[in-house]
């Protein structure tokens, strides 16, 4: 089903209540591969820490747990070698992505990996993670190149004139997105504003059908809780990326309205001319990839040798050549500087790349690319090739594709009602994609930790020192603020602390003995760590109380080490 087979002007109303807009999900593609490339730091630094067979959590241990029941990708190897190899590829998934370069495959990639990620160790994943695998899994059934994309400014064939898409992704994702969100306010807002909320949302749903007016108050709510997500991420403790994960699930649910508004502004409707050498085929697609990366919609492209003046200029100056609205030629650093000016994505910052201080090196820079266009030409030829087209999804595709969307409404279902009965009849289908999850709690906002975590070590010389804080002292009435530490060990401590996960803490202890002491089996030395003890400081039954309990203590030289 795509929008050439169903014409969206003969169901407008079906379109305007499970179709989206092509803009909207260049708008989720972009806000998906920039959450995926936000947490890339965070996996590079987990690495040998929180991941690998040297960290908190050896391979072994998690298969001997059960914690992991799914197959993961990071289980081939604990290396950390291989580890960075698959951050690598899913860094170039998500910038394929981001830039819109072969998007299906990129968003397909990127889910592989992403639940590999999650498989490898539960316990420091929450539930923005979760929603990330699931706007990424709907993705791969949606056209997320179709505008703002490489594919779309270097395709062959022209885009789809009519940005309204109908199909069974679109469709899935717009209802599960209701869906869950009522299934949030439903459990966690309490009285009169429940029922403000649920209102909102079916205005949200049913608002479009009744025409444009509607189509601008259903944009007008969603800027509105995308503002309220804005809100939560500054007010509340960190999530990980579930309010990244948010404004991406909001983003489908923009229509037409919102982009017909953005048209008009005065800076998009600016007029631009870029001329350039018809006889380079890297030049035509440089300008062509600019234009799209600029959001110039208006620019023309033209070949220079169609025009008398701006073939005497190009031959004059070898420059490429853009001309204004007042008709003012623009050539080399000066012309990157003029497509900047009349871009909507940068307002205000084309005076800085202005300055005269840029001026030679921006020359000499536009030189160099022009003296090697050739070779540049040949290297993204294959790198960048032309595609055809935006491939239509095969049937037995969207067939698939309606199939998981009855599950999926399936499985919300029975965690409204709490039928455990159809949750152990879906969740072998759902449980390799990690979509048997408690969706209202995993969409709830975290609270602040009631109980933190006090972790001293033993030395062989009779000092005591803080494992989280080697330059303070230990203190238990002043126990580390978690919020200060990144999002993972935070989700990891909290997980620690729970009985049900009393095993990890022999892990944990584990690798704080091997960073201190290295791998040493023999005697200690004066300055090795002899023991390391894991403490629970919590809020007593007094105002000023603390209750304090010991989880676990480790001796690092001794035969039987652990010690709960």
């Amino acid at each position: 089903m795509t929008p050439e087979r169903l014409p969206a002007d003969r169901w407008p109303a079906l379109f305007a209540l499970f179709g989206s807009d092509l803009r909207s999900l260049a708008l989720l593609r972009v806000l998906l591969a920039l959450t995926l490339l936000a947490w890339v730091p965070c996996q590079w630094l987990g690495l040998g820490g929180l991941y690998g067979d040297t960290g908190v959590a050896p391979r072994h241990w998690i298969l001997q747990s059960g914690i992991a029941s799914q197959l993961s990708l990071h289980m081939i190897s604990g290396s950390s070698l291989f580890e960075a190899l698959l951050i690598a590829v899913q860094t170039a998934a998500a910038l394929c992505l981001l830039l819109g370069r072969g998007s299906r495959i990129a968003a397909i990639i990127s889910l592989v990996l992403w639940l590999s990620w999650l498989t490898r160790y539960p316990l420091v994943t929450g539930g923005g993670d979760l929603l990330l695998a699931w706007l990424l899994l709907w993705s791969a059934w949606l056209p997320l190149g179709a505008r703002f994309s490489f594919d779309a400014a270097l395709s062959t064939a022209p885009p789809p004139s009519d940005p309204r898409v109908l199909t069974i992704g679109s469709a899935a994702l717009r209802v599960n997105t209701l869906l869950l969100l009522a299934l949030t306010i439903s459990l966690h807002v309490d009285g009169p504003t429940r029922w403000a909320g649920l209102a909102a949302l079916g205005l949200l749903a049913l608002a479009p059908a009744v025409g444009h007016i509607g189509g601008v108050l259903r944009d007008g709510l969603v800027l509105l809780l995308a503002l309220s997500v804005l809100i939560l991420w500054a007010t509340m403790p960190p999530a990980g990326p579930l309010y990244a994960a948010l404004l991406a699930l909001l983003a489908p649910l923009l229509g037409p309205a919102i982009w017909q508004w953005l048209a008009q502004r005065p800076r998009v409707q600016q007029s631009l001319t870029i001329y350039y050498d018809e006889h380079c085929r890297f030049c035509l697609k440089a300008v062509q990839l600019l234009r799209v990366l600029l959001a110039l919609q208006n620019t023309e492209l033209k070949p220079a040798q169609s025009r008398a003046r701006t073939a005497t200029l190009m031959e004059r100056h070898t420059s490429w050549i853009v001309i204004d609205a007042q008709d003012q030629a623009h050539l080399k650093w000066a012309a990157m500087v003029a497509l900047l000016r009349a871009s909507p994505l940068f307002p205000g910052v084309h005076p800085l790349f202005a300055l005269r201080l840029w001026q030679r090196p921006g020359d000499a820079l536009y030189d160099l690319v022009a003296r090697h266009r050739g070779r540049l030409g040949r290297i993204t030829a294959w790198l960048w090739p032309r595609p055809a087209g935006h491939a239509d999804l095969s049937r037995g595709i969207e067939t698939v594709a309606g199939f998981a969307l009855i599950v999926s409404l399936l499985w919300i279902g029975a965690t409204a009602t709490g039928s455990a009965a159809l949750q152990a009849g879906l969740r072998p289908l759902l449980q390799p994609w990690h979509l048997d999850t408690d969706w209202p709690r995993a969409l709830r906002p975290p609270a602040a930790p009631t109980a933190r975590l006090v972790v001293s070590g033993e030395t062989a010389d009779g000092g005591v020192r803080n494992l989280l804080a080697p330059d303070l002292p230990v203190d238990f009435r002043s126990p580390i603020d978690p919020n200060q530490s990144p999002y993972r060990w935070q989700r990891y401590w909290d997980q620690l602390a729970l009985p049900q996960h009393r095993g990890h803490r022999r892990w944990y202890a584990e690798s704080l003995c091997r960073q201190a002491n290295g791998r040493r089996d023999g005697l200690p030395g004066p300055n090795d760590l002899l023991s390391v003890q894991i403490d629970r400081v919590g809020a007593g039954d007094g105002s000023e109380d603390l209750e304090r309990t010991t989880l676990w203590r480790q001796d690092c030289f001794a035969a039987d080490r652990s010690r709960p």
